[in-house]
């Protein structure tokens, strides 16, 4: 009787463990099929993500790089007006600001557009918040043309467009000029 009870025990001792470790497995089996799921829709999640990104960058090229190119080709007509122009203004010795600009409008006029950018944000920083007289202002106003005609010419669509609406905000000398390109009249 002892051994059969001993018998008995193991069995059940056994079934125990047979069952626990189904459960086990049934769990496991159920963790590892959550997380093929889970894979699955994030591979969803990411190929959406990329087409509509994609589909987005698409869009946007086919939409700014006519007026991307609208704004270039402004930007080189008006470098060549500036180098037909030349020296014929006749300045007498220009100095500081002014001949900064004069600087940039001859690095445009040769083709050196990121010079020019340069020379226009130097003019325009110095002047910032320091305009006392209307020559002040003139200057910082063409400082800021001449900063817009560098980022068209080098295709920063949205840059050119935020500087081009403040121009037209401020209803200076470049307000017109700068409403046409940027309304495309």
């Amino acid at each position: 009787m002892y051994s059969r009870m001993m018998d008995l025990e193991q069995n059940i001792e056994e079934a125990v463990r047979a069952c626990g470790l189904k459960e086990m497995l049934r769990d496991e089996e159920a963790h590892i099929r959550a997380q093929r799921t889970t894979k699955r829709r994030i591979r969803l999640i990411g190929w959406s993500s990329a087409s509509l990104v994609s589909i987005a960058a698409l869009a946007l090229l086919l939409l700014a790089l006519p007026t991307v190119h609208r704004m270039q080709s402004y930007a080189d007509a008006y470098a060549m007006s500036i180098r037909e122009v030349g020296s014929s203004r006749g300045e007498a010795r220009l100095e500081g600001n002014e001949l900064m600009l004069q600087m940039a409008a001859e690095a445009m006029a040769n083709g050196e557009w990121n010079t020019a950018a340069e020379y226009a944000e130097q003019v325009m920083m110095a002047l910032d918040g320091q305009i006392a007289s209307e020559d002040e202002q003139e200057l910082y106003e063409q400082a800021e043309w001449y900063y817009a005609l560098t980022l068209m010419h080098n295709g920063q669509y949205i840059k050119a467009q935020r500087l081009l609406k403040s121009i037209e905000q401020r209803n200076g000398v470049y307000a017109p000029m700068s409403e046409k390109v940027r309304k495309n009249k």
